[in-house]
């Protein structure tokens, strides 16, 4: 052995950390349908919204599609990555950040 390994985590691993997060399907849609509810009722029809530890963005791309701009900061880049290309496929803007 030459020297120390590279620790990996779960958050290296997009696909990984989505069988291992997994919920009921149904969850994530309430919780954006309840965000989206919170904000109609303050008023707030089109916003920004910040996703903080945004892993896939699983919130804030629907948020997006609801015409939100959405800004997700993350500390992982394969995260970041994997939400970017999930926004592509759902076809919505969304910017992501990369957190030291």
């Amino acid at each position: 052995m030459t020297g120390p390994s590279t620790p990996y985590s779960m958050y290296d691993f997009p696909d990984v950390y989505t069988v291992v997060q997994a919920c009921a399907p149904d969850v994530v849609p309430s919780e954006v349908a309840s965000i989206y509810r919170w904000l109609g009722e303050q008023g707030i029809r089109q916003g920004r919204i910040l996703e903080l530890a945004c892993g896939t963005c699983a919130h804030g791309i629907p948020l997006a599609h609801l015409g939100h701009q959405v800004v997700g900061v993350d500390r992982s880049g394969a995260m970041l990555a994997e939400a970017g290309r999930q926004a592509v496929a759902a076809g919505v803007i969304l910017m992501v950040l990369r957190a030291l």
